[in-house]
Order: structure tokens, then C-alpha cells, then sequence
């Protein structure tokens, strides 16, 4: 995504592992960090006309937790997408004309 130059946003794995397990100075910002990452993708991508995208990256088999369900429910199911691989990401990105 980067060397496409598409603007996105991706929260690492670690920052939800670390705010678990408590590893934080504040424990009000550890829960505000739990509340707030809950569910979210592991990409969004910002498109240039104000819409945006988010892709929750899959192994082969993977599901979605309840928290992944939720968040997708509360946005709708328009612009969420489970991906399996980095063609399905690309296939989405063809869909929505950000490359060809």
C-alpha cells in the first residue's frame, strides 16, 4: 500500500497484545486502548473522495472474533471485507478504481 501511495491506517497487533496483557504505565489509558481497538480492521484505507475501506486480513480458514462481527455490523457490510490473501486485497482496490 505504501508504494501504491494509498493513505491508510493500520493498528499493529502488538498495541491490542500489550494493552491486554497490561503491560501499560496508566491503567486508564490500558482500557481506554481495549475499548477503542476492539473490533477494528486491520486496515483502513482512506480514499481520496472521503470514503474509506476496511479489509480484515485472514489466514486460509480464519474467522472473525465476536468483537469483528460487531464492528462490521455497526458500519455495514459495504465496505468491509474479509481478506485471505494479497489478491483479494487487490481485487478490492480494482473494485473501487484505486489501481488497475
Amino acid at each position: 500500500l505504501n508504494d501504491l501511495g494509498i493513505v491508510f491506517i493500520r493498528i499493529p497487533d502488538g498495541v491490542y497484545r500489550t494493552a491486554k496483557n497490561g503491560s501499560w504505565y496508566n491503567r486508564g489509558e490500558q482500557a481506554q486502548a481495549l475499548k477503542a481497538i476492539k473490533g477494528v480492521p486491520d486496515i483502513t484505507i482512506l480514499l481520496h473522495d472521503g470514503r474509506y475501506i476496511c479489509i480484515e486480513l485472514k489466514k486460509n480458514g480464519g474467522t472473525q472474533s465476536l468483537g469483528q462481527k460487531q464492528f462490521e455490523r455497526s458500519i455495514g457490510s459495504g465496505n468491509y471485507y474479509l481478506c485471505y490473501s494479497v489478491e483479494d486485497v487487490k481485487e478490492i482496490l480494482k473494485e473501487y478504481e484505486v489501481i488497475k
